[in-house]
């Protein structure tokens, strides 16, 4: 029995600064922020988990003979990533980028300023089994259950199954004579599936955009659910 854990962090901290002489600050900012100094923050955190427990067993020990061999292994994977925006406009031409990172409030918050991305979630779980008789006949077997949060509830799982045999050729006892010149010769055939869920994050979030309005209570714009 054999058990391994497996923790990979990764951070990673994006400041990025335009100044007035800058293609960004010129054309993307609304009109009044245009020309001024800009800045974003991008903060992307991501961690995975993985523990796999295998299981070998050799039957030789029950069947009192080497014909036999099969192992198990079984697995367990967590993974989730996680991104912060933050994007801000509008600050004193004669702000530098250390000003500006140090006095984000004096800019003007940008349509996705304080964005957090929606979760990114994967869990997976895998097993296999390999079965080998007399070195010459081999089987394999392997089991594989995603679930992604891309997806919406009630689809989020998928399981891919696969099935492999071989044989190897070069143990009969005809092949013997080429043997000084042939190590190892197999015939494999397999068949499984697998899927993927390379889609963009968020995409059954609602989202909401600003809207303009006169009538409430003086409030000029508004957070709305957004059509798209």
């Amino acid at each position: 029995l054999k058990t391994e854990f497996g923790y990979d962090n990764y951070n990673q901290y994006d400041k990025r600064f335009w100044g007035i002489t800058t293609y960004y600050v010129k054309n993307v900012p609304a009109g009044e922020n245009q020309n001024k100094p800009a800045i974003r923050l991008v903060d992307t955190n991501r961690s995975r988990f993985r523990n796999t427990n295998t299981v070998s067993f050799d039957f030789k020990d029950v069947i009192k003979n080497k014909k036999h061999s099969l192992n198990l292994m079984v697995g367990h994977e967590y993974t989730k990533k996680r991104e912060n925006t933050d994007e801000a406009h509008g600050f004193p031409v004669d702000f530098d980028s250390q000003t500006a990172w140090k006095l984000t409030n004096q800019g003007v918050p940008y349509s996705i300023s304080d964005f957090y991305s929606p979760d990114d979630k994967l869990l997976s779980y895998f097993g296999r089994v390999n079965y080998n008789f007399l070195d010459k006949y081999l089987l394999t077997a392997t089991m594989r259950a995603d679930a992604s949060s891309k997806f919406a509830d009630g689809n989020r799982w998928g399981y891919f199954p696969s099935v492999a045999a071989a044989w190897r050729i070069s143990s009969e006892k005809f092949m013997q004579g080429a043997s000084s010149w042939l190590d190892d010769l197999k015939l494999r055939l397999s068949y499984g599936t697998a899927g993927n869920n390379n889609i963009p994050v968020g995409q059954l979030a609602q989202e909401y955009s600003a809207q303009s309005t006169t009538w409430i209570n003086g409030v000029s714009t508004y957070w709305a659910p957004s059509k798209v």
